[in-house]
């Protein structure tokens, strides 16, 4: 997400690292090998079809990003002063896997953050915004716009209680 690539906001940034699992090309992982550019462009292509919420759009975005020379150029002099760590993986169950959830108004008991890191835990994606992909809206008090959204989409709405019976 430091990359500041279009497109690829904070979800996306973990979706990449749970599939790659590091940056760095090594071990066969990584997204990128800097000295074999070719060979990553290709990986890429191959790898990024695989990874559930990556769309065509996204997909060419990256693609894009990694074939011009100056971002490549960019990542090796940040290398220089930063160093990479690999994901890991903080899911405690896989649950909530392929599926996306959305969070809208206010929660007595939890934060919207911590609702986003139960989802990841046991899985699941967290959306910025409803849209046709989204398996469940979590509602708390005070929704708004995304509620109606969500309805008219046919999305599945539930509370912050339902949420924590699929947990």
């Amino acid at each position: 997400m430091g990359l500041s690539i279009n497109n690829v906001g904070e979800e996306t940034s973990v979706d990449l690292a749970k599939h790659f699992k590091s940056f760095l090309y090594k071990e066969g992982h990584g997204i990128i090998d800097l000295y074999d550019h070719e060979k990553s462009i290709k990986m890429l292509r191959e790898e990024l079809s695989k990874i559930f919420g990556i769309g065509q759009k996204i997909k060419e975005t990256i693609i894009e990003y990694f074939q011009n020379e100056d971002n490549l150029m960019e990542i090796k002099e940040i290398l220089k002063h930063v160093k990479v760590l690999d994901y890991k993986d903080i899911s405690v169950s896989q649950k909530l896997s392929n599926l996306r959830f959305v969070i809208t108004g206010t929660f007595d008991d939890y934060s919207r953050e911590d609702i986003e890191i139960m989802v990841r835990e046991n899985g699941g994606s967290i959306q910025s915004a409803v849209n046709s992909k989204t398996s469940y809206l979590i509602v708390g008090d005070d929704a708004g716009s995304k509620l109606d959204k969500a309805r008219k989409l046919n999305i599945k709405i539930i509370s912050i209680q339902d949420f924590i019976k699929l947990i």
